[in-house]
């Protein structure tokens, strides 16, 4: 048996999270090592181990940031996490989560 792709090869980097009091903007990369990804799915979560709720899934590989804008309230602490997905032959390949814990400003 020929292994094509692993998940666990690539990895999505949380390069910069940017805050207002009602905005929060993500920006990540992926490593060079590992499989292409189709698209991007983000999460978010007031809590830090629970509670996570998909917030967008990207339109392609090439956009690399989401703006949140809706939901955002001034002065709170989200946790937000981001992972990379790849369809091969029906099947949904994922990259393992990155998390970052964000503040928003009062």
């Amino acid at each position: 048996t020929t292994k094509l792709f692993s998940a666990k090869e690539g990895k999505v980097t949380i390069v910069k999270a940017e805050t207002t009091n009602k905005r929060v903007k993500l920006s990540w990369k992926k490593s060079a090592s590992g499989f292409a990804v189709d698209y991007y799915q983000i999460w978010r979560s007031a809590k830090k181990s629970s509670g996570y709720k998909k917030l967008y899934t990207t339109s392609d590989s090439k956009k690399l940031y989401y703006i949140n804008t809706k939901k955002v309230s001034p002065n709170t602490t989200y946790w937000y996490k981001v992972r990379g997905v790849r369809i091969v032959c029906g099947k949904m390949l994922y990259t393992p989560f990155t998390k970052i814990q964000v503040k928003t400003k009062g």
